[in-house]
């Protein structure tokens, strides 16, 4: 769903994701933002969602090193 590059800093705690590609961006959101995003989506699209097959687990971390 997210496709990009992480650009590791010389600081510990600090990182960033240069997005190339995102199919729901609205999901990077804090959570109620994204419910209510997703659900006047669908209303306006109705099944697109369900096309990204948007399921718990689905996704995967990928940890550098």
């Amino acid at each position: 769903m997210v496709v990009g590059q992480l650009e590791e800093a010389n600081f510990p705690t600090l990182s960033v994701l240069h997005l190339d590609h995102v199919e729901a961006l609205w999901l990077l959101a804090a959570p109620e933002l994204a419910i209510a995003w997703a659900a006047a989506y669908d209303r306006a699209y109705p099944g697109a969602l369900l096309e990204l097959e948007l399921r718990r687990g689905r996704g995967r971390t990928v940890r550098p090193g």
